[in-house]
């Protein structure tokens, strides 16, 4: 009787110890997930932080900035999955905790979800923030261009005015009528280089925004 006694004890035993194991392993699985998933987030918030902070001084580096979002961008799935994995195990062990241990595991599996979704809108904002940036470049560098050509066009036009020899009449003095033809080309010359003043401003802004001050001032002091 004592020894059928000591071997049902010793079955009840051994099924509570397989429970308990089996537990501590869902517990223990679902603390690892937890683990790297919150790596992961933090590896995604870092890459946002340095594609957010500090003044974009050249195009490269701003390309640079986005092809990093983008390569996190790519890369979602794997943090999504370490999420989910979470998640699932955090609803496996809920089966088998207390109900204290429960409001700390679901509490922890809202935060990861909350984390990754705020994660996620983040990603797209700064990336279309970066594209936006992108494009202003693009604009500034346009506008910058077209200025430098015209500004160039008329520095020759003017040396070529400059250039121009006026006939001379009969007392070898130069000819009234060449000289005042000259003068207007030079006038309609001033006239369109003071039309463009605003458009030297509107580049000036932009090289402004985009911390681009000498290319501006060099324009400007032409």
């Amino acid at each position: 009787q004592l020894n059928s006694k000591y071997q049902v004890l010793k079955n009840i035993a051994n099924d509570v110890m397989k429970k308990v194991e089996t537990n501590c392993n869902q517990h223990r699985e679902f603390e690892e997930n937890h683990a790297r998933a919150s790596q992961w987030l933090k590896y995604g918030k870092d890459i946002i932080q340095s594609c957010t902070e500090g003044n974009v001084t050249t195009k490269d580096s701003l390309m640079q900035k986005l092809s990093n979002i983008q390569n996190l961008i790519d890369r979602r799935e794997e943090g999504q999955i370490l999420v989910q994995n979470t998640v699932n195990c955090g609803e496996k062990t809920l089966k088998n905790t207390k109900s204290e241990g429960k409001e700390i595991i679901n509490t922890m599996m809202k935060q990861i979800q909350s984390e990754w979704d705020r994660l996620m809108k983040k990603m797209t904002s700064t990336k279309v923030n970066l594209e936006t940036q992108l494009l202003n470049w693009a604009d500034y560098s346009s506008s910058y261009n077209q200025l430098q050509q015209w500004i160039n066009d008329r520095e020759a036009k003017l040396q070529q005015v400059t250039e121009q020899k006026t006939p001379k009449n009969r007392k070898g003095q130069p000819a009234l009528v060449e000289r005042k033809a000259n003068l207007r080309q030079t006038n309609d010359i001033v006239q369109d280089i003071v039309s463009f003043e605003p458009m030297i401003q509107s580049v000036t802004s932009k090289a402004s925004t985009l911390q681009q001050g000498v290319p501006a001032t060099e324009i400007s002091s032409k």
